[in-house]
């Protein structure tokens, strides 16, 4: 009869055991999942290319902080079709950085949330051309170092 109740509580600590386990492999798969679906707008290669265009399309390098180019100043710092370009290829703002992203993201400066997330993920030593393109409502972005 103490056999069975042995069994018993045997049983039920396997059965803690492994739903403690599922619990623990569901959470870390679930954060795993959250940062691909985030990461799939970020540094699409067609989206690189683009940056590179744009990189192409700069005459008037701007100097500071960051510089933030979008369709209505854009031939302060470009070519006069900028418009067309930035239309053709959905691009959103341009965000020039200086030598530290760190700053820009501390900074209350009046770019998207998004933006800060992405700044997040990339280096931030280095002057770069960061490209938001909007895309079917969705907000994608690149970046390419300018040095």
């Amino acid at each position: 009869m103490s056999n069975k109740g042995f069994i018993f509580i045997e049983t039920v600590v396997v059965l803690v055991v492994l739903a403690a386990s599922l619990i623990g492999l569901y959470s870390t798969f679930s954060s795993v999942i959250n940062n691909i679906e985030k990461r799939k707008q970020y540094d699409n290669i067609n989206d690189v290319y683009k940056v590179k265009i744009i990189k192409d399309l700069i005459v008037n390098e701007p100097s500071g902080t960051y510089t933030v180019i979008n369709n209505s100043n854009c031939t302060n710092y470009m070519n006069s079709d900028c418009k067309e370009v930035f239309s053709e290829l959905a691009v959103s703002e341009v965000l020039i950085t200086g030598n530290n992203i760190q700053t820009i993201i501390d900074l209350d400066i009046d770019i998207s949330n998004t933006m800060k997330e992405y700044l997040k993920t990339i280096n931030k030593n280095e002057e770069s051309l960061i490209v938001r393109f909007n895309r079917s409502g969705e907000n994608y972005y690149s970046s390419l170092e300018l040095r």
